[in-house]
Parts: C-alpha cells; sequence; structure tokens
C-alpha cells in the first residue's frame, strides 16, 4: 500500500491517479488473460502471475476482473473531488477484497 502525502494533498493526489492508472491497466490484463487473448496483455512479464490469479479466483476471474475495472474507474472519479486521496484509495481497497 503506497504511502500518500499528508502534507501536500495535490502531490498524494497525483500519487493516488498513477496508482489507479496502473491498477486499471493490471485488471484490464488479467480480464483478457482471462478470456484467453493471450496477444493482447501488456505486461507479458506478469503473465503467470496473471494466470495463478485466474485459477485462485475460477470461474469468475473475467466477471470479478470487469468489476475491479468498474471499481477502479468509480476511484477515480472520487478522486476527482475533494475526498482526500487516502480515503479514495481505502474504499477501492474494501471494493476489491469483497469480490
Amino acid at each position: 500500500m503506497p504511502e500518500f502525502d499528508a502534507d501536500d494533498r495535490e502531490h498524494a493526489r497525483g500519487q493516488l491517479v498513477e496508482v489507479l492508472r496502473q491498477a486499471r491497466l493490471t485488471a484490464r490484463d488479467l480480464l483478457v488473460s482471462a478470456l484467453g487473448s493471450k496477444k493482447t496483455v501488456f505486461d507479458v512479464s506478469s503473465a503467470p502471475e496473471y494466470h495463478k490469479i485466474i485459477a485462485a479466483l475460477g470461474d469468475d476471474a473475467a466477471r470479478k476482473a470487469a468489476d475491479a475495472i468498474g471499481a477502479i474507474n468509480e476511484a477515480e472519479r472520487v478522486a476527482n473531488t475533494n475526498v482526500a486521496p487516502a480515503t479514495t484509495f481505502g474504499w477501492l481497497q474494501i471494493q476489491l477484497r469483497s469480490l
């Protein structure tokens, strides 16, 4: 879990945006891997890890990855408001754990 800069909210917001961008790319790669499209994965070096996650998630892997992308998109929307970045990140963690 990244530590967000408590003294500079704009810097912390920038950190959160970067974390959300990376999370979205990872969830997208997981989704396309779960759907069997290995040629469109952005991070090819992580493909073995994606397969482990897909196996752990079972038959619902693609749906859960899509739901994760939805939660990440919602977190990005909230990140553009006056909600503290750490609060937004905490909310996203709860959403992802509930999948």
